[in-house]
């Protein structure tokens, strides 16, 4: 079927579940994306869980099938709680009496090769990107009137998170080398090399009612750095039972303000651009039924 690519913990989660607005700077610029292929999940006992796929690529559910090259995307993820169940989503909107932590960790591997005679030189679709948001598929990206042709892009990251008395922590480190560049000229650099990461914090300060979160990101390459600093709140106008009625931690009012400096990317789901500087304001009415 066509689903999230396997692979990085604040991609995968559902955005029902979000501290934020929207996920992270960091995690925008490194994850996969949805894709066409094979899945296999399932749970390993009462407290490991894992994920893997074999697709088309790590992100190709936008492109025409004769644009694709004959190569696989690879990807899988695992995650274990060791202490008991942690739950849907980062905060601890349960109230967990007794402290619960996940960690978990993900890889991935993608190969395009060139497919210029389809008109699409390069597989990644665009969203590779170096770490001053310019599109490594773009000409003269790496070097003057150069092409990029074929890469090789190798991804991993590990997460973690803890829960307690409405306290919530948790963040996603990311590093990923994109190499055995191929092109249509000389390139000064034979490897592409990546990191990043998000760490966030949050306190319910009413019960399953109103929480107050924060979150930076950062984004580092070769060719500079990009961060985001963000605040924010969530209210929960549920009344926590599964009666019918609009309940539980799907349905709230959500603000954040992040303060932007070159970003990475360009997002149009959390309101990113590529090369940006500035304060962000957000809001957004989650509902669900």
């Amino acid at each position: 079927g066509r689903w999230k690519a396997a692979s990085d913990r604040e991609w995968l989660m559902s955005s029902r579940f979000f501290r934020m607005v929207a996920r992270s700077l960091a995690t925008e610029y490194f994850r996969a994306g949805f894709t066409d292929g094979v899945w296999l999940l399932g749970d390993l006992g009462d407290a490991w869980n894992y994920e893997a796929s074999l697709t088309n690529g790590l992100r190709t559910s936008t492109r025409r099938a004769f644009d694709l090259d004959d190569n696989f995307g690879v990807a899988a993820t695992f995650s274990v709680d060791p202490l008991g169940s942690y739950g849907p989503g980062e905060q601890d909107y349960a109230y967990n009496c007794t402290p619960v932590v996940r960690i978990g960790g993900s890889v991935a591997f993608d190969k395009s090769d060139d497919r210029s005679d389809a008109g699409f030189p390069l597989g990644d679709d665009g969203f590779l990107r170096l770490s001053d948001g310019t599109r490594l598929s773009d000409v003269g990206a790496l070097a003057p009137g150069v092409r990029l042709l074929g890469d090789r892009v190798l991804k991993g990251s590990i997460d973690w998170g803890v829960k307690y008395r409405g306290w919530s922590f948790s963040g996603e480190y990311f590093v990923r080398s994109i190499h055995d560049l191929v092109a249509d000229g000389a390139l000064p650099v034979e490897e592409l090399y990546d990191y990043g990461f998000h760490v966030a914090g949050g306190v319910f300060l009413r019960p399953k009612r109103f929480d107050v979160n924060a979150r930076m990101s950062q984004v580092s390459g070769l060719f500079g750095d990009g961060f985001e600093y963000s605040l924010g709140c969530n209210y929960y106008w549920g009344n926590g039972k599964r009666d019918g009625k609009l309940a539980d931690r799907v349905n709230k009012w959500s603000f954040d303000v992040a303060e932007i400096k070159g970003s990475p990317t360009s997002s149009t789901p959390a309101d990113y651009l590529a090369g940006d500087d500035g304060v962000m304001f957000r809001t957004q009415v989650q509902v669900g039924f």
